[in-house]
């Protein structure tokens, strides 16, 4: 398991159960929270990645660093400004065909300094 720490809110994304193809992902605070697994055939380890990449960019970098699952039941964005700080958007659905679908989008802010503690753990979890 790996959570992403937020340094504003108690919002708290975890990504566990980990198994080839498939993760958990959770997102908790005290207003809101969400579970869902994610098909994340043929790239989880993007994740990772984008975490990697953003660690590499630390001093900031232009648009947006993405990950979205094939179905598109969770994706994850990065967007870095200018005073050190990154948002984390994240977005978990469950829309595929259920009469009741729904959907939670979430961000939190980190420090940039978070950025190489964060790659690093993601990189652990999905053994990219």
């Amino acid at each position: 398991m790996f959570q992403i720490k937020s340094t504003e809110t108690d919002g708290l994304p975890e990504f566990f159960d980990f198994e080839g193809d498939s993760f958990k992902v959770s997102v908790r605070s005290k207003s809101h929270s969400a579970l869902r697994e994610v098909y994340g055939y043929p790239d989880a380890e993007g994740i990772a990645q984008i975490f990697r990449e953003a660690a590499n960019q630390w001093r900031g970098w232009s648009g947006t660093k993405m990950w979205e699952s094939l179905e598109g039941e969770f994706k994850i964005e990065l967007k870095a400004d200018k005073t050190g700080h990154v948002t984390i958007y994240i977005n978990i659905n469950h829309d595929g065909g259920n009469t009741e679908p729904w959907r939670l989008k979430s961000c939190l802010l980190i420090e940039a300094g978070q950025l190489e503690a964060i790659a690093k753990r993601a990189t652990e979890f999905f053994k990219a």
